[in-house]
Order: structure tokens, then sequence, then C-alpha cells
């Protein structure tokens, strides 16, 4: 028995044969019959794109069909769990639904809140004179502890 394996590239070679024969013998024809062949290619190109767009198409619907099927579903749960139902309670949404709710707003302490609390008060600050190194003097005012800071490292403050 002949196989399929055997024939096709006999009769591709013989197909090959007859073209080449064609364009020697006749090459307006041959040129008409390349014309003709490459139509029918872009055409059937175009065809199988076309198809193939159809075929995604069809199966993009089907799947956001099937999804919208279950959007009902997704929607209960919503509805009986709240947004984020993980297993553990949804304390948003008991916060939401309860009748008697007061929102926490925490205040700062002052001294009026509670007398063992008083507020700091700002550094006292004073008018220095500061002589650096180069000779070149200025007026800041410093704390006393920028005063003491800058003694330590060396700068006559006065």
């Amino acid at each position: 028995m002949v196989s399929l394996g055997k024939i096709l590239p006999i009769a591709l070679g013989g197909l090959a044969i007859f073209f080449l024969g064609n364009a020697i013998a006749r090459p307006a024809q041959a040129r008409l019959t390349g014309q003709a062949l490459t139509e029918t290619g872009v055409g059937l190109g175009s065809s199988l794109s076309s198809i193939g767009g159809g075929i995604g198409s069809l199966l993009g619907n089907i799947g956001t069909g099937s999804a919208q099927l279950l959007n009902p579903l997704f929607s209960l749960k919503t509805l009986i769990y709240g947004e984020n139902y993980d297993g553990a309670t949804n304390q948003v949404a008991q916060i939401q639904n309860a009748s008697n709710y007061t929102i926490d707003i925490p205040t700062p302490n002052t001294a009026s809140s509670s007398p063992a609390v008083s507020p700091e008060s700002a550094p006292e600050t004073r008018q220095s004179v500061i002589t650096f190194p180069s000779g070149a003097r200025t007026t800041y005012p410093l704390s006393q502890a920028a005063i003491d800071y800058y003694r330590n490292i060396g700068v006559d403050i006065s």
C-alpha cells in the first residue's frame, strides 16, 4: 500500500516542474497565474483571519455571559455577608447596620482634661551674637540648648 507521505513529495515536485515549464513557455500566462494565486492566498488569509476573529469574539462573549450569569450569586453573598467576607466578622458592616453607634474622635491631652498633664511651653529664646571663626558676626534667636551646643563645638556666643 502506498502512503500519502511517499506520494506528496512527488506530487509537489511535479507541480513545481509544471509551473517552471509554464513560466518559460508562456511568461504572460504565468504572470497572470501568479497574480491569481496571490489574490487567492490573500483572500484565503483574510477569510481565515476573519473566522479566527469571529471565534475569539464568540468565546469572549461566552465567557462574559457565563460570568454575568454567576453575578447574582456574588451579589447575594455581598448582601448577606458584606463586602469583605473572609470568614471573620465584618466589623464595617456591623457598624453600618447598628442602630446606635457613635464616632470616637480622640481629643488631645490638655490641662483641662487631666490635672496631671500640663501643656509644654516653648523653650525660651534670646538674641545671641555668634562670632564665627572667620571673624564674621551675626545675631540669631537661640535657645539655651542651642547656645550650649555651639559653645561645646567651639563657637563664641555672647
